[in-house]
């Protein structure tokens, strides 16, 4: 078995114990739903919606399906919310697995992600191999791919649930695009874009922040500082309004 198919195989094994009691946690939740049952009280109900509250016990009742057997089960209120957090937490490390197969991890991140149950130290380990490279395409003037490794430790930071960092990565590929990158040649303004996925999540993060517009341009232009980015031929003032044109639109 190689080093790649030993992580995959370590972390689908991890992604399981999502939900400590394993495959069969709900079993008796899913003949809740098929015998038409109350979770909270075992009432028998006529008929089953998507929310209901129980006409014996009025406690409240929530269909949903599981994460990974897919079958449909009637829960208590407290239940749905730990789902929530379990899928969560297996959507996250099957992302991260995901991940890892497109980047060339060596034998000692391999282990060390294959070790670890936490999730932010499997991305932590991600996200430094993503800045490894990210610095290995800058000294060979690949600015394309270095902005693209800039983009995924933008996303790994923001599964990572580290908002304001993730914001400022987020910004910082923004101000790449709009210089126009290119692994062939040298920056190129004048074809700069900027990718309007990139701004709604700029967008959703703002939001949930509290982040005005006038505190953003003190963050972008604070994040794309000219000593950090003395290769590109605009500055974050040049580039500036064209950004919050995007981010104004509708």
């Amino acid at each position: 078995m190689g080093f790649i198919d030993f992580f995959k195989n370590k972390l689908r094994s991890q992604a399981n114990k999502a939900d400590p009691f394993g495959d069969n946690a709900y079993q008796e939740n899913h003949d809740y739903f098929t015998e038409k049952k109350c979770p909270n009280c075992q009432f028998i109900l006529k008929q089953v919606n998507k929310k209901n509250n129980c006409p014996s016990c009025k406690e409240t009742i929530i269909v949903d399906r599981h994460y990974k057997t897919k079958k449909k089960m009637l829960l208590t209120k407290e239940q749905a919310e730990r789902l929530a957090i379990e899928k969560k937490h297996f959507d996250d490390l099957n992302w991260a697995t995901k991940l890892a197969e497109k980047m060339e991890l060596s034998t000692r991140e391999i282990s060390a992600m294959a070790k670890s149950t936490q999730v932010n130290t499997k991305f932590s380990v991600l996200w430094n191999r993503a800045n490894d490279m990210a610095m290995n395409y800058a000294q060979k003037s690949k600015w394309q791919s270095y902005r693209d490794m800039r983009l995924m430790m933008a996303e790994i930071t923001h599964k990572d649930h580290k908002l304001q960092k993730a914001l400022e990565f987020y910004l910082a590929v923004c101000y790449l695009d709009l210089n126009g990158p290119d692994d062939s040649a040298p920056y190129e303004a004048k074809k700069g874009d900027i990718k309007q996925s990139i701004i709604n999540t700029i967008r959703e993060i703002c939001t949930e922040l509290g982040i005005t517009p006038d505190r953003l341009e003190e963050i972008y232009v604070s994040c794309n500082l000219p000593e950090k980015n003395s290769f590109i031929p605009l500055s974050p003032q040049e580039t500036w309004p064209q950004f919050l044109k995007a981010y104004k639109k509708t």
